[in-house]
């Protein structure tokens, strides 16, 4: 049988996190604590500077130069930033921002 037990504990750390989300998931996750609705996280200004830079048709711009012209770098930069509103935040097509990058996702 094996022993999972960690030879320190996470939590005080993760609990003393700055990061809001991280706080949030831990007493949700790992205490087993009622903390609210995610979409708390979803007014967080971490996620608003994601999704302000969001284009109209739901995609993302990359910054610098594209250096191949082959490669879509809209879709690559809208799933990157798509993947951490998702996984980070855990927004859901609720959001009309994440709804319309999910459609424009698709339609490539």
């Amino acid at each position: 049988m094996n022993d999972w037990r960690l030879k320190y504990d996470p939590l005080p750390m993760l609990l003393s996190s700055e990061n809001s989300a991280i706080q949030y998931f831990a007493k949700r996750d790992l205490l087993g604590e009622q903390v609210g609705d995610v979409q708390l996280l979803w007014d967080l200004s971490e996620a608003h500077k994601i999704l302000k830079k969001q284009k109209t048709d739901g995609s993302w711009p990359r910054s610098g130069k594209q250096k191949h012209a082959a490669i879509n770098y809209g879709l690559i930069e809208t799933w990157r930033q798509f993947r951490f509103l998702v996984e980070k935040y855990e927004f859901t097509r609720e959001n009309p921002q994440v709804e319309k990058a999910a459609e424009y996702l698709f339609s490539c």
